[in-house]
């Protein structure tokens, strides 16, 4: 299509270059039979694009273009990229409210812990959170896992593991 696009442009500029060219300017007895060949060439540029469109067009009348448009892999493409982003959504959203739940129920700030969601479909193809991840470092490592692994566990009826960042104590051990 850009080079229609390009050739369309080309002519018309073409044929208003000849026009300005022409002896006697816009309203010499020249310019008049230059506007008419400029526009023979014009119509002759957009012959291809025409021929083109009228080829589509026996094409859905004959059929053809149902196979391109209602095609089931165009079907199961869309309903695993809406799938795929359905689950991301529901990741992040799970994630979000991990952080700050461990903000206000356990004192835990988003950058002393790491919050990852497992999220899978259920066989109505609706997203589940199959899992929950959670890493304590910086001041979180004092906390007790045990009262945020229950909570998360019961919250998404997953299974929820929370370790500690032994990488926080190798480092500031005095």
């Amino acid at each position: 299509m850009n080079d229609y696009l390009y050739a369309w442009i080309t002519v018309a500029v073409l044929a208003a270059i000849a026009e300005l060219l022409a002896p006697g300017g816009k309203s010499g007895k020249l310019t008049g039979h230059l506007r008419f060949l400029a526009g023979l060439c014009i119509l002759l540029a957009f012959l291809p694009t025409i021929k083109e469109g009228i080829k589509l067009l026996t094409n859905m009348k004959d059929g053809d273009l149902d196979t391109w448009l209602s095609g089931s892999d165009m079907t199961e493409d869309y309903e695993a990229c809406f799938n795929e982003s359905l689950c991301g959504l529901t990741r992040e959203q799970c994630e979000g409210w991990i952080y700050d739940t461990l903000r206000t129920e356990f004192s835990i700030n988003r950058e002393d812990c790491l919050a990852q969601v497992t999220v899978g479909e259920s066989e109505d193809g609706i997203p589940t959170v199959t899992k929950v991840s959670i890493v304590l470092s910086g001041r979180a490592v004092a906390k007790d896992p045990y009262p945020i692994r229950n909570r998360m566990s019961s919250a998404f009826s997953a299974p929820c593991e929370v370790a500690v960042d032994v990488h926080y104590f190798t480092h500031n051990s005095p």
